[in-house]
């Protein structure tokens, strides 16, 4: 379509998914990040305090600050797509803690834990109540690991607790005393069994055992559509505090086919030279506009997606006899 509206023998063009930066399509179901470039310009999003997470370019990784102090805080990456019980996934990471454990200058000397996990972005930043006291939330899929827990008379003891919470139900795996807070590198890998209804996890490419989670209930399901790093406040916790450091690193998402990224269909209001079409939340859009179809050029900055309506305008003020417009995916500027 022309700058002015009419029509013209061409169609607008449709770009395909461009996942620049430290992100990039391994596979049709398969996406990695190794943080080469910063996570920030290609569609990772801090919520909360954004201290949990600083992106480290000289090492090439995420450089991360658990304090129980701040307010609960997320790291989030957003799928392409929404997680269900019946799919088939995993997230797979590179994690390494050089020091964690209750605050010291905390009476709270019990331990919070640290989580990594699949969430809904529409429950954040309040949406998982009382997580860290009475395990209450719906649509999460969980790691976590706690730096020391106190079993009374037992002692206290390093353990990871994976756990899914559906819309009704919730399924833990406990007893799996491993300690992560060893400034050692560990490779984790949660993979959801659809057939089984459970969270299934390797620790060091299944050399230390987790038991898998109790499966969810058979009439239940959950929605995910993010990956998210969570660091959790203490003020529901009558005991437990947080202090921690360490990084991430190599994040591989495994997700059940997903199709490419398109845009549109297009609509163009002519008379402010207006692009509308339906945008899906996460991935970033761009206007484009040409004079001869051969060349392209940007117009202004990426805009990152809703999942609704989204506008793409034309600001320039030249005028031209025809001009051509599409839309792009891009990862942000």
């Amino acid at each position: 379509m022309n700058r002015r509206g009419f029509p013209t023998p061409v169609r607008c063009c449709h770009a395909g998914a461009a996942w620049l930066g430290g992100i990039a399509a391994l596979a049709a179901a398969e996406v990695r990040d190794d943080f080469a470039t910063s996570p920030w310009a290609h569609g990772w999003q801090r919520l909360g305090d954004p201290a949990l997470a600083e992106w480290n370019s000289a090492a090439g990784r995420l450089d991360l600050n658990w304090d129980s102090r701040r307010p609960d805080s997320f790291v989030v990456r957003p799928l392409a797509r929404t997680l269900s019980i019946r799919d088939r996934f995993s997230f797979t990471f590179d994690w390494q803690l050089d020091a964690a454990g209750p605050r010291p200058e905390s009476p709270r000397t019990n331990t919070l834990q640290l989580t990594v996990a699949l969430v809904r972005l529409a429950q954040l930043p309040g949406g998982y109540p009382l997580r860290t006291r009475a395990g209450v939330a719906t649509n999460l899929i969980d790691f976590s690991f706690f730096p020391r827990t106190d079993f009374g008379l037992l002692g206290s003891f390093a353990s990871v607790s994976p756990s899914a919470y559906g819309r009704s139900s919730r399924a833990f795996s406990f007893n799996n005393l491993h300690n992560l807070a060893d400034g050692t590198t560990h490779r984790i890998r949660c993979a959801w069994n659809p057939a089984l209804r459970r969270l299934e996890t390797t620790l060091d490419d299944g050399a230390l055992a987790v038991q898998p989670t109790d499966p969810l209930a058979d009439d239940d399901d959950f929605a995910v559509d993010a990956f998210a790093i969570i660091a959790w406040n203490e003020i529901p916790t009558p005991r437990d505090s947080l202090k921690a450091g360490g990084w991430i690193d190599d994040v591989v998402l495994e997700l059940p086919g997903v199709e490419p990224l398109t845009v549109g269909p297009l609509r163009f209001e002519a008379a402010d030279r207006t692009v509308r079409f339906q945008s899906s939340s996460g991935p970033h859009y761009a206007l484009e506009a040409s004079g001869n179809l051969r060349t392209w050029d940007r117009l202004g900055e990426a805009t990152p997606g809703t999942g609704s309506e989204l506008q793409l305008n034309d600001l320039r003020a030249a005028e031209f006899a025809e001009m051509f417009y599409r839309v792009v995916i891009v990862a942000g500027d």
